[in-house]
């Protein structure tokens, strides 16, 4: 037998004693294979991190505008001087990065007031990030986070976040800065007058949230003058054509001018991005003619022979009531000792008794 047939007979040997494993273990591989193949084919791609830090586009694109190419460096460079200045405790130079009617407005043009702010924020070993919030005009408005630098300061995690709103504006050949929200200050110089007073619109504040509409109100008269006492809910009106806003300070502020005295007062209203054309005085009147006299008579005596044309404000002291069931009693007490207007005609009627005027303010 030469060597070939010797080769060929071991092959048909090794198949017939191994031939069912080998297949078996074909198969086994060919159907490990194609699954294989098959997960590959129809594998979803995984998750990755991308990067979405994109410093210079607005959270906010309603009404905003995107910040110009020519200015992105400018403005990062500002804010980074103005953190590395109070990160290193120079708040003098910080200070002075901001805007006029920033230091007036917030600190009362004083860098001790500006040191106090920050005083608990930059206390050593911080970073910083920004992002563009919304861009409106020539306002650059950035959300400006503060934390611990864990690399600085040796610690596991960063903490002590401090987050504010700056804004950003160009005057004359720099960016100013303006913090805490605040914004800046837009003048009017508008005057409106009658012969009982003369308004004169100065200026606004504008801050993130609020605007605050500052007023030089001339009282002409001999008699004390109410231009807001708490009585009604619309008493100053922001018109702002489809909506109305109330001023939201005048429940910490009664505004009621002394006989030919002038009174600054600011009214602040929830910020909007709706045209602002007028601001309604709804309840001006003299404050006598509203509330009278103090008087030693007795409410009957008062209604029946000192009668007014128009109404009586009547407020009582230890009233008592009777002939009526207590719980009645009681109501109608509370009303008298906390006082109240006891009209004589019509609703309409109250206005021909100037009770209450109203005068619209336009804004142009």
């Amino acid at each position: 037998m030469n060597i070939n047939s010797r080769i060929t007979l071991g092959i048909s040997r090794f198949f017939k004693k191994y031939g069912k494993i080998i297949l078996i273990v074909f198969i086994v591989w060919l159907f490990i294979f194609l699954l294989n193949q098959y997960l590959i084919k129809n594998k979803k791609p995984e998750n990755t991190l991308k990067q979405s830090y994109k410093p210079d586009i607005p959270v906010v694109t309603d009404n905003s505008k995107f910040i110009p190419e020519k200015y992105k460096a400018t403005l990062k460079d500002t804010i980074k001087k103005y953190f590395d200045y109070c990160n290193t405790g120079d708040f003098q130079s910080a200070y002075n990065m901001l805007g006029d009617d920033c230091k007036s407005f917030l600190y009362d043009n004083n860098v001790e007031n500006f040191k106090e702010y920050y005083s608990n924020v930059f206390t050593g070993g911080k970073k910083y990030y920004i992002q563009n919030y919304s861009n409106v005009d020539d306002y650059y408005i950035y959300d400006f986070y503060v934390m611990d630098d864990i690399e600085a300061t040796g610690g596991t995690n960063a903490k002590n976040e401090n987050k504010e709103k700056i804004c950003l504006r160009k005057v004359n050949d720099r960016f100013t800065i303006s913090n805490q929200g605040y914004i800046g200050n837009k003048k009017f110089n508008i005057e409106k007058e009658d012969e009982n007073l003369k308004f004169t619109l100065e200026s606004k504040d504008i801050s993130y949230k609020n605007e605050g509409y500052n007023f030089l109100i001339k009282n002409k008269t001999d008699k004390y003058i109410v231009i807001a006492d708490n009585s009604y809910e619309t008493e100053v009106e922001l018109n702002l054509g489809d909506q109305k806003r109330t001023a939201t300070n005048l429940q910490q502020t009664n505004v009621i001018i002394a006989p030919n005295s002038t009174v600054r007062v600011t009214f602040i209203f929830a910020k909007s991005s709706a045209l602002v054309n007028k601001i309604g005085f709804k309840q001006l009147y003299p404050l006598l003619h509203r509330y009278g006299y103090n008087t030693v008579l007795q409410l009957d005596e008062v209604y029946k022979n000192h009668r007014r044309k128009y109404f009586n404000y009547i407020q009582t002291s230890e009233c008592d009531v009777n002939g009526v069931p207590l719980d009645i009693a009681q109501d109608i007490e509370e009303m008298f000792n906390s006082g109240v207007h006891l009209w004589s005609g019509e609703v309409e009627k109250w206005e021909v008794a100037n009770y209450q005027n109203d005068i619209i303010f336009p804004i142009t």
